[in-house]
């Protein structure tokens, strides 16, 4: 079949994904790396003396906008080099460059000198430049082996098919230079909006030499407050006066822009409270005091020509836009991490995130997993070989991930509750990384197994539930979640990734799909909205991705298979249950 694109990619000559990925601390001293750089595929760990090809960063080497698109075997070797001219007005300061991602095991070398080493493939790392030169070099070294039981892969397969997806190797998340005095500068600002006490908590990290750090917040054009941070590092700004509450009705942003010296950076923020409560007879989801619906899709943020990269952000926009016109306030991020941006998005549009952790582990037995749909059985994660955590080291990595995780996703407000596991895979000692979880973040909640193989863990009740009736029970000790559901299918000619089509109930067209749906959420997720309290729905999917063919949008997203309007108008009926619901229980 031939290659799917969407319109959403680079056009000639354009820098891809060249806006800051960091909406949450950037600086306008920036210069994105993206583009073209020298590219090299062999099995040889030495730098190669020729580069015989191209390759556009930031797409993985598999996919066809990388303009490699070239499968990665265990034991081959990336190189990658670029050589960087920079403006004058950052020659001689220092700077920093900063990989969002890189699967898998990376190696960085400037102007010839090893610089820096990175494992895994789904969180940022950097490294430090002293002294910027007019040109400079810089080489990358990476190894990936997509079924290493120790590295996170999420639905990365090196047999893809169904529900795992083509493997993703090398850079695949933007890469950037900040320009940074060589005096001093700040090297992280950590803004805690504390929405009871309605003030913005700040803690500083400085790099070199110390002087006051000032800080001005504003909501919109208004200047709300201001202040000087001494030597603690560490301040506080009162919004009293200008409170106003995030939420997906009113997506309110504050900005602060902070200096010190020479240096400047600036971010958003926002205030909003997520806990859980009961009222009536269940436990509740609220949001600022509120109880919420959490209405939504999954969303594998996959893309027919960049795979686990957005082809642009202006494709991220795309996505969030269909979800908010179909009436959806929620999504599901399965199994990957995006760079910050895509959460400011979310932020900036009224849509709130859960945010799954990345899978890892040996390969999953096919009786624990494929088969646990249709027969009811437990495991206990305490017995690492079921679900594929024989190896300590990945056990470790795994813990290790998820702090780093929590830190790297920390500013992001849209962000109100973690899924921890998804479907056993890779499950290890949930009730005590459920507890851990809780302890890093305690601003959301946490979905501690997701599907099945409950230890009674977390804030929810989480199901997933396809193939039959959805039919659930809310006994009132957890907020009651389907977090997945559906997975309704339409091929849509012409837009097909391949000829296997994989997905749970096949329609013929769009006004069947419609009906289905629509009759789905009357007769069986209505009724548990009303009668047992249900707070979290999660529809499969956003999109199809690769075989899977059981998304709202076809996969290179030219075809919207339902008109978003009419799926509104579902939605709109939902939340009025839900307030229903509230009603009675009062």
């Amino acid at each position: 079949m031939e290659k799917l694109f969407t319109t959403y990619g680079p056009t000639p000559g354009e820098t891809p994904l060249a806006e800051h990925p960091n909406p949450y601390f950037e600086r306008k001293a920036y210069l994105s790396l993206n583009g073209p750089w020298d590219f090299c595929l062999d099995q040889s760990l030495e730098r190669p003396a020729h580069y015989g090809e191209s390759i556009l960063v930031p797409f993985a080497v598999e996919t066809p906008l990388s303009g490699v698109g070239r499968k990665v075997n265990r034991g081959d070797v990336l190189h990658y080099r670029k050589e960087i001219c920079f403006p004058e007005e950052y020659v001689g300061k220092a700077g920093r460059i900063v990989f969002t991602a890189v699967d898998q095991v990376a190696d960085v070398y400037l102007n010839g000198s090893w610089a820096a080493h990175h494992e895994g493939g789904y969180l940022p790392f950097e490294i430090a430049i002293p002294n910027v030169e007019e040109r400079m070099t810089i080489e990358l070294r990476v190894q990936d082996d997509t079924d290493s039981p120790i590295f996170p892969r999420g639905k990365q397969s090196s047999r893809p098919g169904g529900i795992w997806y083509t493997a993703t190797s090398g850079i695949y998340g933007p890469v950037y230079f900040e320009s940074l005095p060589k005096e001093g500068h700040i090297e992280s600002l950590q803004v805690e909006p504390d929405y009871d006490e309605r003030n913005l908590i700040i803690k500083a990290r400085i790099a070199g030499d110390f002087s006051p750090i000032h800080v001005k917040c504003f909501l919109l054009d208004h200047l709300v407050g201001e202040i000087d941070i001494g030597t603690t590092l560490h301040g506080e700004v009162s919004h009293a006066a200008d409170f106003f509450p995030w939420s997906p009705q009113t997506p309110t942003l504050y900005r602060f822009v902070a200096t010190m010296g020479r240096d400047e950076v600036q971010g958003v923020y926002s205030f909003r409270k997520v806990e859980r409560r009961k009222i009536g007879p269940f436990e509740r989801f609220l949001l600022n005091g509120t109880p919420v619906l959490l209405n939504g899709v999954l969303d594998q943020g996959y893309a027919p020509e960049s795979g686990l990269t957005y082809p642009s952000y202006r494709a991220m926009e795309a996505d969030l836009d269909f979800l908010k016109a179909a009436g959806f306030n929620f999504l599901r991020k399965h199994i990957k991490i995006e760079p910050l941006r895509f959460y400011y998005l979310c932020e900036k549009k009224g849509i709130m995130v859960a945010q799954d952790f990345v899978n890892g582990g040996r390969p999953y037995s096919f009786f624990y997993i494929a088969l646990r749909p249709f027969l009811n059985f437990d495991v206990d994660d305490l017995s690492y070989r079921h679900l594929g955590r024989e190896d300590k080291a990945g056990r470790d990595f795994f813990e290790e991930t998820m702090e780093s995780t929590v830190k790297y996703l920390s500013p992001a407000s849209s962000i109100v509750f973690w899924t921890l596991f998804n479907e056993g895979w890779g499950q290890f000692d949930s009730d005590r990384l459920a507890s851990k979880l809780k302890s890093l973040d305690p601003t959301r909640l946490v979905d501690a197994t997701s599907g099945w193989y409950d230890k009674g863990s977390g804030d929810f009740s989480s199901h997933h539930v396809y193939f039959r009736k959805v039919k659930l029970h809310n006994d009132g000790k957890r907020i009651l979640s389907l977090s997945e559901f559906g997975g309704y299918s339409l091929a849509t000619e012409g837009h097909l990734y391949s000829k296997k089509k994989f997905g749970y109930r096949l329609f013929k067209n769009s006004e069947a799909l419609l009906a289905g749906l629509r009759k789905l959420y009357k007769t069986e997720i209505v009724p548990l909205v009303l009668k047992e309290g249900l707070s979290v729905l999660v529809l499969t999917q956003l999109s199809d991705v690769e075989e899977e063919i059981n998304g709202l949008l076809s996969y290179d997203r030219k075809v919207c298979k339902i008109n978003p309007a009419l799926l509104k108008e579902e939605m709109d009926e939902v939340q009025s249950a839900f307030q229903e619901a509230l009603r009675e229980e009062r």
